[in-house]
């Protein structure tokens, strides 16, 4: 007898088998089997921690879950008569892989039985095309995973529901997951300090005013975008803004501006039909747009985001948290192949979009990095391609790259100062710190045990030489070391 995640485990050849100490017929089918390719295992680990954390019994190779053994002796067998359904994570690795063809070849089998229809749930893991599928799951209807796990979670929870999954205690099985999830040999019992990608306002103006404005700022006008550049507000309408403060001198000269009311925005329930914190966090986000505007960054719609100015793959200092400085280079050139076409160069340059949000201690700034993907000739690539390329670009980094990159434009924003500040005065002054918002967590990751993820597909590959300085995107400032990993 064994005890397995709190459960008293045993089986017997022949026997039924005996959970917390009572017997339990064998045909009785109470588990999800997960059926997967190695390099899909990050994956499957996270699905199968979130399936038992909702109460599931979760069949998973190499990891001992709520009521089940490890993995059965007969895995057929325990298909067969324990298995509820079975969730076969389909991906451009498992799809031609022999032990994941077969697990769903046994489960299209038994899905034919009577009362055992919808037995295979497959699942979309990295968006295959349905061009790409075996003709035994082509005609299924898949649960798709690769733009958003935690949809993809709401919709196989949903289905698993309403197909009546037996399902144990959740507040159980939340606690199992949580010992599992902490018992990993990359967490550590040690503090760790976070870097977000986020930085407090130190001042926001307890007064917003309402201005009439003359020429019309219409949407997608050219003097709508001519304004934005100068002055951070939010409009109401063509002929109605809402500010801070009035806009700077040099815009005065062919945009008039007359205050028309003047709000305490926090004692108010709306602002003229807008939500105050929506008011307050839509004319925050001019105030950061209207400093890139001033600063170079130019609007990119490929991009979604504003992309970050100066001569293409220069690098920029960066100041890290610890006080060290390091190099990184936000743009640049990669080369991006598949077997059996030609190697396509392309150029990149790092673009962010801002978001505001707000808390108890007050508005903060979020920093979102995007990438303005384009042929060497400047023309944009297309949607098709940009996803593909991205994922190229960014595959190796990790939290230390984000941050550095992440710690580079919100730098270049604030230029050497560090802070930003647009008013006439205290009263109306907004003011904004670069210094990243810094969390603790009660416990580690163990870097040095993290294992590199596995490449996308056999048919990607990074073209770049290894030893070609010139495409370097990362190095380090202090005399050519190997940059501090604080993170």
């Amino acid at each position: 007898m064994a005890a397995v995640c709190g459960y008293n485990v045993s089986v017997m050849t022949g026997c039924s088998p005996a959970i917390n100490g009572k017997q339990v017929k064998a045909d009785v089918r109470d588990h999800l089997f997960i059926s997967y390719a190695w390099e899909d295992q990050v994956f499957a680990k996270w699905l199968a921690l979130r399936l038992t954390a909702e109460g599931y019994k979760v069949w998973i190779d190499q990891m001992k879950l709520l009521g089940g053994e490890s993995w059965p002796s007969d895995i057929d067998e325990a298909i067969k008569g324990r298995t509820f359904r079975m969730l076969g994570l389909l991906s451009r690795h498992s799809i031609n892989k022999d032990n994941p063809k077969k697990e769903r070849t046994l489960a299209l089998g038994i899905a034919k039985q009577p009362g055992r229809k919808g037995f295979l749930i497959p699942i979309n893991v990295d968006g295959l095309p349905p061009t790409d599928l075996d003709w035994l799951t082509s005609d299924l209807t898949f649960i798709p995973f690769s733009q958003s796990w935690a949809q993809g979670l709401q919709q196989l929870l949903k289905l698993l529901d309403r197909e009546g999954c037996p399902r144990g205690d959740v507040d159980e099985g939340r606690s199992i997951a949580a010992r599992i999830a902490a018992s990993s040999e990359l967490i550590r019992e040690e503090p760790e300090s976070l870097v977000s990608n986020m930085c407090r306002f130190t001042s926001v103006p307890a007064m917003m005013h309402a201005y009439r404005v003359q020429p019309k700022l219409e949407y997608g006008s050219n003097a709508l975008r001519d304004a934005r550049r100068d002055w951070g507000f939010h409009p109401l309408s063509p002929h109605r803004v809402l500010a801070f403060h009035p806009p700077p001198a040099d815009l005065g000269t062919w945009l008039r501006v007359e205050r028309a009311q003047s709000y305490r925005w926090a004692e108010l329930d709306e602002i003229e039909g807008v939500l105050p914190h929506t008011a307050v966090s839509r004319t925050l986000r001019g105030v950061i747009e209207a400093e890139l505007a001033r600063r170079g960054f130019t609007w990119s719609g490929a991009a979604e985001g504003y992309v970050v100015p100066g001569a293409h793959g220069k690098m920029v200092r960066v100041t890290l948290p610890s006080g060290k400085t390091t190099n990184v280079k936000l743009s640049g050139e990669r080369t991006f192949f598949r077997v059996g076409q030609p190697k396509q160069l392309y150029h990149y340059r790092t673009a962010v979009k801002v978001f505001i949000e707000h808390a108890d201690d007050g508005y903060r700034a979020v920093f979102r990095l995007q990438y303005d993907l384009t042929e060497p000739s400047g023309e944009s690539l297309p949607p098709t391609q940009r996803n593909s390329r991205r994922k190229h670009l960014t595959r190796g980094w990790r939290n230390y790259e984000w941050m550095v990159r992440h710690l580079a434009v919100i730098q270049l924003i604030t230029g050497e100062s560090g802070t930003l500040s647009s008013g006439t005065g205290p009263q109306d002054t907004v003011a904004f710190n670069c210094e990243p918002i810094v969390f603790t967590a009660g416990v580690s990751i163990d870097e040095e045990n993290v294992k590199a993820a596995p490449e996308l597909s056999d048919e990607e590959a990074d073209a770049t030489p290894a030893d070609d300085d010139d495409d370097h995107d990362f190095e380090d400032a202090d005399d050519g070391g190997e940059a501090d990993d604080e993170s």
